[in-house]
């Protein structure tokens, strides 16, 4: 698929296609209202392709390019009408386009459009955003943001091309926020309806302080995030601001052969899978087929311990309902006070 892209934004994909950082000049990465960024583009990405770009004029460099990937020069697709200062000098969009399908046929790039950004991921360089304003890639804070986000799991590997949030592809989507503020007077970029929403959701001139509150959720759910394995213990942290309302799922590494263990250790034990805290056999409740549908609980939650070695004594085999009263139940209740409370009558 050809990403449908304005002008100015082809030569920053095609350097991130290529793994090429952009350089910023005044109008955008690699534009500037002089020659330089553009050119050294053009040297930049023949030096990646292993051949040399003759010539001084874009249409020329742009030639060689094209020659290179299997694709004719076409002086009326290819180069704009326009006149700049050299006259004529000016290379169509078209001419990228078709680069890029030369790219992609001699297998050079892989067309995959980079998966959509997420809520969270958009509240992130909201908030960095709010700190500073627009900042290119070169940036420091944003090139932090790009490593956590290319290092979360948000979204599966398959999904991922070499540019997947990248440096330059944070600083465009901080581009795409600043141009959809209600009150920006410029022409926007093509952006999300997240870029909008965001605003929408925080007003106009937002508390950054609540936005940075946020943020810092995520960041720290991101930072811990791992995979999940089937002994998993979900602890849920819900942040409620208003209008904005999401939920983070936090996930710690484990041993995935651990509940497997304990499932074995209460069979060879008691002959039957049953809750340890109301004594609950899912087997006589739904049938035999049902006989595992058991949460594997850590009695004293990674959360408070960080990591450790886990053993068999560590954990216990409870029902969905169970569980759930576990983590609600605070401070965290040992074994016996689950069973006290699983096996005491209430009176309403």
């Amino acid at each position: 698929m050809i990403p449908q892209l304005p002008k100015a934004q082809w030569p920053d994909f095609i350097a991130n296609e290529l793994g090429i950082e952009p350089q910023q000049g005044s109008k955008g990465p690699w534009m500037s209202t002089g020659d330089t960024p553009i050119l050294e583009w053009f040297e930049e990405v023949a030096g990646r392709l292993g051949i040399s770009s003759p010539g001084h004029r874009k249409p020329e460099r742009m030639k060689v390019l094209l020659s290179h990937v299997g694709v004719d020069w076409d002086a009326r697709r290819h180069s704009s009408l326009e006149t700049t200062s050299g006259g004529g000098d000016n290379i169509c969009k078209a001419a990228f386009e078709d680069f890029y399908r030369g790219l992609i046929g001699e297998g050079v790039v892989r067309a995959t459009t980079p998966p959509a950004w997420t809520w969270d991921e958009q509240l992130l360089a909201f908030d960095l955003y709010l700190k500073a304003g627009y900042r290119d890639a070169s940036d420091d804070d944003v090139r932090t943001l790009s490593s956590l986000l290319r290092s979360a799991s948000i979204h599966p590997g398959h999904s991922r091309n070499p540019s997947f949030r990248s440096p330059s592809s944070v600083a465009r989507k901080l581009s795409d926020i600043q141009t959809h503020h209600p009150t920006y007077d410029g022409k926007r970029t093509s952006g999300s309806k997240l870029d909008e929403r965001v605003w929408a959701e925080f007003g106009d001139n937002p508390d950054h302080a609540r936005v940075s509150s946020i943020a810092q959720v995520i960041r720290t759910a991101l930072h811990e995030n791992t995979p999940v394995a089937e002994d998993e213990d979900e602890i849920a942290t819900a942040h409620d601001e208003g209008v904005v309302r999401f939920r983070v799922h936090r996930h710690y590494e484990r041993d995935n052969k651990l509940r497997k263990r304990k499932l074995e250790q209460a069979i060879a034990a008691n002959g039957v899978l049953a809750c340890e805290a109301c004594d609950m056999v899912p087997a006589e409740k739904y049938g035999e087929q049902f006989a595992e549908a058991l949460d594997c609980h850590h009695i004293v939650p990674l959360s408070e311990t960080g990591q450790r070695k886990t053993s068999l004594q560590d954990v216990a085999l409870l029902c969905p309902t169970c569980h759930r009263i576990a983590h609600m139940a605070k401070p965290s209740p040992s074994l016996s006070d689950l069973q006290k409370l699983a096996r005491a009558k209430f009176i309403r």
